[in-house]
């Protein structure tokens, strides 16, 4: 597995995060290099999902199904909402609504764009 920079199982989801902490852009080609960035990002998480077997036994979600929420987390806030290489791009203010309390808000922000059949898990 290449790395993911956080997982977390709550509920029957397994939240796997990228992270990329970036120059706020200021000129069509810092914009140009975020996205690149965030494309590289990307690639290196759809290069981990395969590998996602690996985390279900030391999170404990090898009993049951389970839904993989995929995305990208950046500070440059001109990105949020953006869907790069099909993941969702949130920025760090929406971190507080991942807690428990605030997961009902969060999961509708990553939920609108996901391809849901691609990251059903069921273990057998």
């Amino acid at each position: 597995m290449t790395d993911v920079d956080f997982a977390a199982a709550k509920a029957g989801v397994l939240f796997v995060r990228q992270t990329m902490v970036l120059i706020h852009p200021d000129s069509f080609y810092d914009d140009w290099k975020v996205l690149d960035n965030l494309r590289k990002a990307a690639g290196q998480l759809k290069r981990s999902l395969p590998h996602i077997s690996l985390l279900e036994d030391r999170l404990g979600l090898s009993e049951a199904e389970f839904l993989i929420v995929p995305f990208l987390l950046t500070n440059v806030w001109g990105f949020t909402g953006a869907v790069v290489e099909g993941f969702k791009v949130i920025d760090f203010s929406y971190l507080s609504n991942s807690t428990s309390q605030g997961m009902m808000l969060f999961l509708p922000i990553l939920w609108g764009m996901l391809p849901r059949a691609l990251f059903k898990q069921r273990r057998d």
